[in-house]
């Protein structure tokens, strides 16, 4: 017998949320070492199923896709980013320890596309490149390991098709921010 079921994009988020937090590197990272967790609205699941409480979801962004249009949260209106060490959450932002993480320790960092071939896409508006463009190098030069939950509602044909076409300045009009 045969079935067939599909979920709701909150609902295929809270199932990558739920399996992140089960995962054993992802919990020997919280345990032992760091575990940074960026904002996003996937990573707030993540968050939550790691914190065991509910959390702010809404205000754990930086931006988002509503109904096609490209919207930001003011800086002012966000909540931090989530940064475990030893199974304590630092009231700081992710970046203020990186020049402390070592092997083990995991960035967590949702996408907003993936293709078929398993490429996961970030947009980045901020000028200076956002959570990526704080953590992706000197993450990669370090050997360590980022996790991006992305949900296969974010399927499209090519993130590197895609990536060719992005940058702030090279776009002459946007649907949103």
């Amino acid at each position: 017998m045969q079935g067939l079921f599909t979920l709701t994009p909150a609902e295929s988020k809270r199932l990558l949320g739920k399996a992140l937090a089960t995962l054993p590197e992802v919990r020997n990272a919280k345990t032992n070492g760091y575990l940074l967790i960026s904002r996003g609205s996937t990573t707030a699941y993540v968050a939550e199923e790691l914190l065991g409480e509910k959390v702010a979801k809404d205000r754990l962004t930086a931006g988002q896709i509503i109904r096609g249009v490209l919207c930001v949260l003011s800086a002012e209106e966000r909540t931090k980013p989530i940064t475990f060490h030893k199974n304590q959450v630092l009231p700081v932002e992710p970046g203020t320890v990186i020049d402390k993480l070592s092997p083990g320790d995991i960035l967590i960092k949702g996408g907003n596309a993936v293709d078929p071939f398993g490429n996961v896409g970030v947009l980045m508006a901020s000028p200076v490149g956002g959570t990526m463009g704080q953590f992706y190098m000197a993450m990669k030069a370090r050997g360590l390991e980022i996790i991006y939950p992305v949900g296969l509602e974010k399927l499209i044909p090519s993130v590197e098709e895609a990536a060719r076409y992005g940058g702030t300045l090279t776009l002459g009009r946007t649907i949103g921010a």
